[in-house]
């Protein structure tokens, strides 16, 4: 009986052995394949992979209109900026498309902004932001804002690109500030458990605030942080300029004084002069927009998003194993600089 069980247990294993590496054998074969096939192939376009969702118009008509009437693109920054659901990346991707293959021909006469975010990154929200302005002055169409909710920070930095600001009742708007951090440090409890670490590097300040080595203290730290104090110092100052170029009625002696990174209630940021407008509703928002772009009569409300399949990377040259098998070992300011509410 033994050797009947073990015969029919190492007869199990051989085949669940032969099914896996048949399993493993056709998805080498048809990754080759794949790769083989786009290396003969047109190059991957991201315009394919854009979904357009048609939203309501300011009558709550989402009907689907004639292939020239005139479309109002909504964009939405209603999450973290810079992560993977919202970065410079995807909002360049959609503006690009939006003046392709059903959008051809100048069908996008308007931007709207529907905005619900508490900031990210300093670099995501410029690009998005210097974007926007060129897409505005080149196609000569204009950009409002609506906020309903959040603009905080990075929010309100892309803010700044619209030609109006406007707000729910209930809204949050400010936050003109940049943080860094948190950065942590682990290097006394690595010592306590026996772990080393060693760093080599070339150049002053490559790497001063890591969180697994001792950080400098006394005037060594003041030496290391004063290029990051004067890199948060110059975005700040950007952001600043930005504002008030945007917001006449916003100072910079203001701003920096009085208002700081604070966070306003919407009737209080119309007041400070951060917004146009503290009572408004999308549809509202909606038929401003398409009387300032020119359009009379039925027009189309359209949102656009990206869905990226699983080999869109490795067919636009972008996958690399090194990158997932290796940590990212940038300088923390790259990683930590935000424009968070």
């Amino acid at each position: 009986m033994n050797l009947i069980r073990e015969s029919l247990f190492y007869s199990a294993m051989r085949s669940f052995l032969k099914t896996l590496m048949a399993v493993i054998g056709f998805a080498i074969a048809s990754f080759v394949i794949l790769i083989a096939f786009s290396m003969f192939s047109s190059p991957y376009r991201i315009q394919d992979l854009t979904n357009v969702t048609i939203l309501p118009d300011e009558n709550g008509s989402s009907a689907v209109l004639a292939n020239n009437s005139p479309v109002i693109l909504q964009i939405d920054i209603t999450d973290e900026i810079g992560n993977q659901n919202l970065n410079f990346d995807i909002v360049s991707t959609i503006l690009h498309s939006s003046r392709e293959g059903l959008f051809a021909h100048d069908r996008v006469k308007a931007i709207l902004l529907n905005i619900n975010s508490p900031g990210g990154t300093v670099t995501d929200s410029d690009n998005i932001y210097r974007a926007l302005l060129a897409y505005k002055a080149k196609h000569n169409v204009p950009v409002y804002a609506y906020v309903q909710g959040l603009c905080a920070s990075g929010a309100y930095y892309i803010s700044c690109a619209a030609d109006k600001v406007s707000a729910t009742p209930t809204s949050i708007v400010g936050s003109v500030g940049v943080i860094l951090g948190p950065q942590f440090n682990f290097a006394n409890f690595m010592d306590r458990y026996g772990v080393k670490a060693k760093i080599i590097s070339e150049g002053i300040n490559k790497a001063p605030f890591l969180p697994f080595i001792k950080w400098p203290e006394g005037e060594e730290a003041k030496k290391a942080e004063q290029p990051i104090r004067d890199l948060t110092a110059f975005y700040y100052q950007r952001f600043i300029s930005i504002v008030t170029k945007a917001r006449p009625m916003l100072s910079e002696k203001e701003l920096i004084n009085n208002y700081g990174a604070n966070i306003f209630a919407a009737e209080t940021a119309k007041n400070y002069g951060y917004i146009d407008e503290a009572d408004s509703t999308r549809e509202e928002v909606l038929k401003e927009l398409a009387k300032g772009a020119g359009i009379e009569g039925p027009y189309q409300c359209v949102s656009m998003s990206l869905v990226q399949p699983f080999f869109a990377d490795v067919l636009q040259g972008k996958f690399s194993l090194m990158k997932m098998l290796l940590p990212d070992h940038r300088p923390p300011y790259h990683r930590y600089l935000y424009l968070m509410e």
